[in-house]
């Protein structure tokens, strides 16, 4: 009982992850989009588009890991330990790396969501539950 109410946890704790870096991922849009660079705007340079492009990738494989695991809960399956735990990690990682991403490549203010609440909270902590779940489930 306890590691199902676990299951759920887990999954709501990677939805939390990927609103953080859907949010990252607005702001970097807009503020590329205002900024010009080289008489354009920023969101023209190419570069500029492959490092949006692999935040977008980050988001929507978080999105639809975390979809997975709520669909299997929903359809067929009492555990879901293994789709869970792979959701969360996988959007935990994301969502710091495109909250850096947007504050560092395009310059967002960091006010909306400090730095070191983000990797402490999220980042640090929680991936190492699914880390070892996900380790356990190799072996």
């Amino acid at each position: 009982m306890a590691m199902a109410t676990l299951d759920i946890f887990r999954s709501t704790v990677g939805a939390v992850a990927l609103v953080f870096a859907r949010h990252a991922l607005d702001e970097a849009l807009e503020r590329v989009k205002s900024r010009k660079m080289f008489g354009s705007p920023m969101s023209n340079l190419k570069l500029i588009q492959a490092k949006l492009g692999d935040m977008s990738l980050d988001i929507d494989a978080s999105a639809l890991l975390i979809y997975r695991a709520a669909w299997t809960k929903d359809n067929s399956a009492d555990r879901i330990t293994s789709e869970a735990a792979v959701a969360k990690l996988f959007a935990t990682e994301a969502a710091p790396t495109c909250y850096r991403r947007s504050c560092k490549k395009f310059l967002v203010n960091p006010v909306w969501f400090p730095d070191s609440l983000l990797s402490n909270s999220i980042g640090k902590s929680v991936r190492s539950g699914s880390m070892k779940v996900l380790l356990r489930f190799k072996n």
